[in-house]
């Protein structure tokens, strides 16, 4: 109701007015509308349009780098640099692997440093490998030494022992052939009534 009570005054308003006031008054209307709204709206605008503004330089800056670097690197180039980095991936596994694989004989050959039981094995292995290959021990003996050292002699061991000659090669090729590091650092073979051979071992080991 109160609508309409506002249009009959526009209408009352506006009948003894011309046409030419009639659409002036409209002018002025829209104007104002136009101009409430620009106001309201211009800040939101504004913000938008720098925004937006600023996205594109980014997206420019880019572009421009892009397009000198591709300008200085051709397609060869960019393939040779795939080439050199798919090298170089291959190379970084094949030394990850190749430092666990150190890494791990590593650890198995530091646990001999401090376990008697395994040197023991090795001192039996040499009883073993003597009946093996027909070899008779006349004289055995053995030093464990203690060290600090990352790596050094572990044990020492003086050898005697008689067979023939083929057998005694067979024999100290056995001894060599082993997961300890071994030194045969002397060798002393003589022919009397039998063959007599004299060995000198050092065993090493690597402190982890």
């Amino acid at each position: 109701m109160n609508i309409e009570t506002y249009l009959q005054k526009i209408d009352l308003t506006l009948k003894d007015k011309s046409s030419k006031d009639i659409y002036l008054i409209y002018i002025m209307i829209i104007v104002v509308v136009f101009f409430l709204n620009y106001m309201i709206f211009w800040k939101t605008s504004e913000a938008t349009y720098r925004t937006v503004q600023n996205k594109l330089s980014i997206i420019q800056n880019k572009l421009i780098v892009d397009n000198k670097y591709l300008k200085e690197n051709t397609s060869l180039i960019l393939q040779q640099l795939d080439i050199d980095i798919q090298n170089l991936k291959t190379d970084v596994a094949l030394n990850v692997n190749n430092n666990s694989y150190i890494k791990n004989k590593i650890q198995d050959i530091s646990s001999l440093n401090y376990n008697e039981t395994t040197w023991g094995a090795y001192l039996n292995s040499i009883s073993v490998n003597a009946k093996k290959h027909n070899i008779k021990i006349l004289n055995f003996s053995n030093e464990i030494l203690k060290s600090n050292k990352v790596f050094d002699k572990m044990i020492n061991i003086n050898l005697q022992s008689t067979g023939s000659y083929n057998n005694t090669i067979k024999f100290i090729n056995a001894l060599e052939q082993s997961k300890f590091v071994v030194d045969i650092y002397a060798i002393d073979i003589q022919a009397k009534a039998t063959l007599i051979t004299d060995l000198n071992i050092s065993v090493w080991g690597i402190k982890y």
